[in-house]
């Protein structure tokens, strides 16, 4: 999942990945931090709230914060999810699945919680 920004410092505000079973907060300028662990091979809840007026990411794991962090200035910004490959990821396939995905603008949801589910899978030459 990748929140990509508006901004001259940073392409990405904020980069949700699995590597090496764990699940990691990248970019936006700041170090790599582990967000939870353990979480390859099964259905893990993911909810990132990012509240643009207040310039703050919040991301939950399992409907518990595992990490907030205040952004610069991402005033415009959008966001994808699926599957992309790196150098340091420890497969040459990749998979991710998603279903329920929902999208809310402040108190507003945008479109429905339902009849959205998908996925994407990738095999890399090594």
């Amino acid at each position: 999942m990748q929140i990509l920004a508006d901004s001259k410092v940073t392409a990405t505000a904020l980069q949700v990945r699995v590597v090496d079973g764990n699940l990691l907060r990248y970019s936006g300028g700041l170090p790599t931090q582990t967000v939870a662990t353990m979480v390859s091979n099964q259905w893990v809840h993911l909810n990132v709230i990012h509240d643009a007026d207040s310039k703050s990411i919040q991301i939950f794991v399992n409907d518990v914060l595992a990490h907030e962090e205040l952004t610069n200035t991402y005033k415009n910004h959008y966001f994808k999810y699926g599957a992309a490959y790196t150098s340091n990821t420890s497969s040459p396939c990749i998979e991710v699945l998603w279903k329920n995905v929902a999208i809310w603008k402040k108190s507003t949801q945008i479109n429905s919680e339902a009849i959205v589910a998908g996925g994407t899978a990738s095999c890399f030459p090594q």
